[in-house]
């Protein structure tokens, strides 16, 4: 069984400081005439965050259709030797299975969910979750997840992500926060 001491702690988000600097030139409206200018400093902007969820777009893939585009992105992974297929084991931060499901797909961002994943059988222990997408842009990703829930430990996911690349996999992982 796992405990809560066995899921790694999740990345967090990489948060950018601002600061905005400009140059303020007084003109006369009249004779059009440069009176000076001077540099102007702003730097009350809020921190940007952004995380790996900001690089993720959706992708639909059609109903009933994500097991072939899991199977096809595999075998042209395999031909082409750069498949990455990442498995991580994270505890949820939730009390039940409808706020562990709406919350995964939220740590995702915007990624397409598929074969109506979204929707939680209540008499099922574990529930999976199927979702697509494309990363930065370039690379196609899919993600896999299994739900689960006990009273002892709560909500754990067992989710693998795969894609082409080691490094868009591994942050594919990170979403979970």
């Amino acid at each position: 069984m796992l405990s809560k001491e066995d899921c790694p702690t999740p990345y967090p988000s990489v948060k950018v400081s601002q600061k905005l600097v400009f140059k303020i030139t007084e003109i006369d409206v009249e004779s059009q005439d440069d009176l000076g200018s001077y540099d102007e400093d702003y730097d009350q902007l809020q921190a940007l965050s952004l995380s790996t969820k900001d690089y993720l777009k959706g992708f639909p893939i059609g109903q009933d259709k994500f097991k072939d585009a899991w199977e096809n992105l595999g075998a042209q992974g395999n031909r082409e030797g750069n498949l990455s297929e990442l498995t991580q084991t994270f505890q949820l931060p939730f009390k039940s299975m409808n706020p562990a499901v709406n919350g995964v797909i939220a740590f995702f961002g915007s990624m397409s969910i598929c074969d109506g994943t979204n929707k939680i059988n209540v008499t099922e222990k574990v529930h999976t979750i199927l979702l697509s997408g494309i990363f930065n842009g370039s690379f196609t990703v899919l993600v896999k997840g299994q739900i689960g829930f006990n009273q002892e430990y709560g909500c754990v996911i067992k989710l693998t992500a795969r894609s082409l690349d080691a490094a868009v996999s591994q942050s594919l992982l990170e979403c979970i926060n």
